[in-house]
């Protein structure tokens, strides 16, 4: 995108460059093509405030990891879960069922979603509940 002044005119010129194959799709989320008898005013903002890819993990992100590798907790995961895919190893079983149980794709969000966080606590609790029983 380019942004520059029109200094004989005091406006300015916003450009947006895109692939050509992509241009009636964006046309069409800005409202469609320009009518000057039809003036629609549309405005342009970032998609994503914290992309995926950029959310890092803190204690939670950690204690999910490290109970997916716990032995105990991947027999529990066994018992839980109906459908194992039986071509993962377990701690990518027990990594899929916390990701799946919290609603998450990442271990990341546990950090920074309070449901997701919630929901792993309260995993964490039936889990520790049925420790004691199994022991």
């Amino acid at each position: 995108m380019k942004f520059d002044a029109v200094p004989t005119r005091k406006v300015v010129r916003i450009t947006i460059e895109a692939p050509i194959e992509q241009a009636d799709d964006i046309l069409r989320r800005l409202g469609g093509y320009p009518d000057p008898a039809n003036a629609k005013w549309v405005g342009i903002a970032p998609l994503a405030v914290n992309p995926e890819n950029t959310l890092k993990g803190g204690k939670l992100a950690q204690s999910a990891g490290i109970l997916s590798n716990e032995k105990l907790f991947q027999m529990w995961v066994e018992t839980e879960q109906a459908f194992l895919d039986h071509d993962e190893s377990a701690s990518e079983n027990a990594a899929a069922f916390i990701r799946q149980r919290c609603g998450v794709t990442s271990r990341a969000h546990l950090d920074h979603d309070e449901t997701a966080a919630r929901s792993f606590r309260d995993m964490k609790l039936e889990y520790e509940a049925w420790q004691k029983v199994a022991a």
